[in-house]
């Protein structure tokens, strides 16, 4: 399957999560890309919209992996990816958000939306995942998550 894992990271700990998972995903077989959203300005973690630059193109991905830190919610990054960009009707989109409380906080919450926004761009969203980072992106039970996940996307129908 090949998998597009877009991310946006404001402390690296998403990032370096994302790759991790980049990492699982092609051990176990499959052709895994990560992009970083990147925004024209530093967006304000108030922000509902913010403008992207150099949207990937997906047509060629069976499966988008799509995640970014919770600020109150999901990332304005994230949702405005999911308003702005195009192609992703009949994809599969699985969420993942990353966070540094308990999941019933915010994760779950963020997880619903980005769900719900997915599925507005006619997109087959599926569960997705919180992941609790406390301090180390590279800590072993991260590593662990990650490739916990990575198991979870595999099996997925693409």
């Amino acid at each position: 399957m090949k998998i597009a894992i877009l991310f946006h990271s404001k402390t690296g700990k998403t990032a370096g999560f994302s790759h991790y998972l980049g990492s699982e995903l092609r051990a176990l077989g499959h052709q895994a890309q990560a992009f970083s959203l990147e925004t024209a300005e530093e967006p304000k973690w108030t922000a509902r919209q913010v403008q992207l630059r150099d949207l990937p193109d997906l047509a060629d991905f069976d499966l988008v992996v799509l995640g970014g830190p919770t600020w109150l919610g999901p990332s304005p990054v994230v949702t405005s990816f999911l308003a702005q960009a195009p192609g992703l009707a009949g994809k599969s989109v699985y969420p993942f958000v990353t966070h540094m409380v308990p999941p019933f906080l915010n994760g779950r919450r963020a997880l619903k939306v980005l769900r719900a926004l997915s599925r507005k761009k006619a997109a087959r969203a599926h569960d997705g995942r919180a992941v609790w980072i406390s301090f180390s992106p590279s800590s072993p039970k991260v590593k662990a998550t990650a490739a916990a996940m990575a198991k979870e996307i595999a099996a997925l129908p693409s």
